[in-house]
């Protein structure tokens, strides 16, 4: 197969609009509800959130249910500094209004603890706290874990657990004429009408926002070259 047929055969993929959402998700302090991770175990666990859900109360409420309404799942996960930032691809578009409107922010993690330890005395407290903890003298510190899914919360056990950065990765997926197989490929052409289609062909009379649908990458970046032909250009 030639160089110029597995280009055209690219300008087939659907492009998805990726609608990306960073939160602060959990760190090594004290938290609200009386119980911290060790930096270790939260390193260990890091890979455990990729894949998982978030989730709020269905019917788009917030709190944490047994069974809540997807809205996302995690792609990234990282801790920078004793903290874990999360990205999750946000798929449900009532949820993106909700984060870009400001009305949701607060996150909480639910996770299965698999070591805890008491940390006045040092005890196992897997199976239920001692009476340190139970008595306000010590706390629960959780040596082994695993992240089950995080929740949008009015009020988060971690301060600090909320949404950092939204960012909409892709441009969404528009279908437009496709050239046939045999169409001859010359880049400059291609370039030069699609130039003349968006107002120019100088650059200060090019309409960008109409120019870039024509491109996989933003003309920000002068690298990007045309996989789609816009209408009425072909």
């Amino acid at each position: 197969m030639s160089l110029r047929e597995l280009c055209f055969q690219a300008s087939l993929n659907s492009l998805r609009a990726g609608r990306l959402a960073t939160f602060y998700i959990i760190d090594t302090a004290l938290n609200r509800n009386g119980w911290r991770v060790t930096d270790e175990a939260l390193e260990r666990a890091l890979p455990t959130l990729l894949g998982k859900p978030l989730g709020c109360v269905p019917g788009y409420g917030v709190n944490h249910v047994a069974e809540p309404q997807i809205v996302g799942h995690f792609i990234t996960a990282e801790k920078p500094d004793g903290y874990l930032l999360a990205t999750a691809e946000i798929t449900d578009p009532t949820a993106w209004e909700k984060l870009q409107s400001g009305e949701w922010g607060p996150v909480s993690v639910v996770i299965k603890a698999h070591k805890v330890r008491c940390s006045l005395c040092g005890a196992d407290v897997t199976s239920g706290p001692d009476e340190h903890i139970l008595n306000g003298e010590g706390h629960q510190v959780v040596e082994g874990f695993t992240f089950e899914r995080v929740d949008f919360v009015s009020n988060p056990a971690y301060p600090s657990a909320r949404l950092i950065t939204l960012k909409a990765a892709v441009v969404p997926y528009e279908e437009t004429p496709k050239a046939p197989m045999d169409y001859p490929w010359d880049a400059d052409e291609a370039e030069r009408r699609i130039r003349l289609w968006a107002g120019g062909p100088e650059k200060e009379d090019i309409d960008w926002s109409r120019y870039r649908r024509a491109f996989s990458i933003s003309p920000a970046n002068p690298g990007g070259r045309s996989l789609l032909t816009p209408p009425g250009i072909m």
